[in-house]
């Protein structure tokens, strides 16, 4: 019997609240977009359009960035169920006695929980939740921020993304992301753990691992700087995006390119989702540096491993933030 978090009531409670709320809204905005298609399909199709390029420009004004928000709910659900997972395997664990260790001392059976944890199925599938939902989840922000800024600062341009190139284009990070995903999970069984060292127990967390060993620091430090890189990148998008629209409120002769009320509202719905989830991965990315440069402490030290623990499944709650902002925004559009 083992808390495999350490009785860190913090990361308990968060994984089961952030994992729970994550899954329920994440789900309702799928079958919200799914749909809002199929009514949107029916009625653009029933309308007697004279234009084709009408036709394009009313399916495009609103599909892309919907396709780019369906993949960000999909990518949050991966996060959710990863932190559920923890969550059960932790309620789990604490009543479980294994017949081969019940008459050992309860340092050695509760050691041997968190290597049976670490080694089991389950904790590979809720890395490849966490790693893909994490990286999948970058990249989709990033499309977002790139969709708004084409939008408003070529309007009428084929520089802008169809449902077409974004498909493309997220079945690219989808497959990217799974690739980064098999690897780090094939990484963690070739260098699985043989000791019931308590300093192990840090991989209770089905995350990035050995950290013990430098090329896999070496990963896992430059994914944290990727990441920090392209939220500079989405940064400087809305800063662009925001320049934009003051030029287009003050000169006249192009003020006929200012976005329609509902192009302004997606606009700051991206800039919201954007801005919450660097609330939440920015400490996840401070890990992944400290992880480079001080991986021993993190290891061995409890409270750095309650701490560590915790921001990281901080990192997944842009899972129940990102439902909450989407219904509060854009509840009217859809």
């Amino acid at each position: 019997m083992a808390s495999l978090l350490y009785n860190n009531y913090v990361a308990i409670s968060t994984s089961w609240v952030v994992g729970l709320g994550g899954i329920i809204g994440n789900i309702s905005i799928i079958f919200a977009i799914v749909i809002h298609n199929q009514k949107v399909n029916r009625r653009i199709f029933a309308r007697s359009i004279s234009s084709q390029s009408s036709r394009l420009a009313m399916i495009f004004k609103s599909r892309t960035f919907k396709i780019l928000l369906l993949n960000l709910a999909i990518s949050d659900l991966l996060g959710a169920i990863y932190l559920i997972t923890i969550g059960v395997a932790e309620l789990y664990h604490r009543n479980v006695v294994y017949s081969a260790w019940s008459n050992e001392s309860i340092y050695y059976n509760s050691s041997y929980v968190h290597v049976y944890w670490q080694r089991s199925p389950v904790c590979y599938l809720a890395r490849c939740c966490n790693i893909l939902a994490s990286l999948q989840s970058i990249f989709v922000t990033t499309l977002i921020a790139t969709d708004r800024y084409l939008n408003v600062a070529y309007p009428h341009s084929n520089k802008r993304f169809t449902p077409k190139r974004t498909v493309m284009l997220v079945i690219i990070g989808w497959f990217t992301s799974a690739s980064i995903t098999i690897m780090f999970s094939i990484y963690a069984y070739i260098t699985e753990n043989q000791s019931f060292d308590m300093r192990f127990h840090f991989y209770n967390l089905c995350t990035y691992d050995n950290i013990g060993i430098y090329f896999i620091r070496i990963h896992v430090f430059t994914i944290a700087i990727v990441a920090f890189i392209l939220y500079l990148y989405i940064v400087s998008m809305y800063i662009l995006i925001i320049y934009k629209l003051i030029q287009y409120r003050r000169n006249s002769e192009v003020r006929l390119y200012y976005p329609s009320p509902i192009q302004r509202k997606l606009i700051r719905l991206a800039i919201l989702i954007s801005l919450t989830n660097f609330l939440v991965w920015f400490p996840a990315i401070g890990v992944g540096v400290a992880a480079f440069t001080y991986y021993n402490g993190i290891l061995k030290v409890k409270l750095v491993f309650d701490v560590t623990s915790t921001l990281i499944f901080i990192f997944q709650a842009n899972c129940i933030i990102n439902p909450i902002i989407f219904w509060l925004s854009i509840s009217n559009w859809l």
